[in-house]
């Protein structure tokens, strides 16, 4: 029994009876009620939940990933990458591939082409130097020299221009080879147009005019 004593409560209680079973009362405290079965059941069933929840959402993104969904998905998305990395590898890839050689120029189907300009000859791939400048055929004939920018032949006339008003014909021929050895399937040949000379305007002469006769000249020769 607990040693505590009310002051107030030993003034109103006066006999030693009442003030023992006062503090026993205090002493004793109410039994807690017994929990419901149902509300058990269904805290039980509310806690399980939020942890499957939570379970779930940690690995949620594996699950969906390996899910029938979730696996289509991502053949179809490894498809598309796949078709895009194709697509990109042949447009990279130079005019005929490395299978065919394929010369071109700029100047191919040109009129009007400038006399001092060089002709160039674009290859696909690295050239041999030797075996295609001495394939290269020139109508009408002309001499050249040659020079090369990486896989681009360089043709400059030797005397500095090309002819004004000539249809020029540069045919690349069969023996020509790539540095690996391979030859030209077929001749392949550029044909240009250049321009017409220049023409000089002829100066036009200006008016002379003519000298006034003097009057004092008249005179003299009417008295002559």
């Amino acid at each position: 029994m607990s040693s505590y004593r009310d002051p107030e409560l030993d003034d109103v209680l006066q006999d030693d009876e009442l003030r023992r079973l006062a503090a026993m009362l205090s002493t004793v405290r109410p039994a807690e009620p017994p929990l419901d079965e149902a509300f058990r059941t269904g805290l039980r069933r509310q806690l399980m939940h939020e942890a499957w929840a939570i379970s779930e959402g940690r690995d949620s993104w594996w699950r969906r990933l390996f899910a029938p969904p979730g696996l289509a998905w991502a053949g179809a998305v490894a498809g598309l990458l796949l078709i895009a990395a194709v697509v990109v590898y042949m447009t990279s890839q130079p005019p005929g591939g490395f299978t065919t050689v394929v010369a071109q120029s700029a100047l191919d189907g040109k009129s009007s082409v400038a006399l001092a300009q060089p002709i160039q000859v674009q290859f696909n791939q690295p050239m041999n130097h030797t075996t295609t400048e001495a394939a290269v055929q020139i109508t009408p004939a002309t001499n050249v020299s040659f020079s090369w920018e990486v896989n681009t032949l360089v043709v400059q006339p030797a005397s500095g221009n090309l002819a004004p008003n000539t249809q020029y014909q540069v045919t690349i021929g069969p023996t020509a080879t790539t540095a690996a050895g391979q030859h030209l399937a077929q001749p392949q040949t550029i044909t240009f147009v250049t321009q017409p000379p220049t023409t000089t305007p002829t100066p036009t002469p200006s008016p002379r005019p003519s000298p006034t006769p003097v009057l004092g000249e008249k005179q003299l020769a009417t008295l002559a």
